[in-house]
């Protein structure tokens, strides 16, 4: 794992750490949290739910090649 990958995920900083802060705030439905990462919480959500589909269709296809 990273270094930028393992700041997010222990202390929420790096590059990437106002990006998971925004997915858990969007989690919580935390609008002002979102805004408080420095990003448009109308984004977070449509790539949040943009993400879900594709998690969806990946398992998908992996639940069909196990049979």
């Amino acid at each position: 794992m990273s270094d930028e990958v393992a700041d997010a995920l222990l202390t929420l900083s790096g590059p990437y750490g106002p990006i998971l802060a925004a997915v858990l705030a969007h989690e919580e439905n935390d609008i002002e949290g979102v805004e408080e990462t420095g990003l448009d919480p109308f984004i977070v959500a449509h790539a949040y739910l943009d993400a879900v589909a594709e998690a969806v269709a990946t398992a998908t296809a992996l639940s069909a090649s196990r049979t």
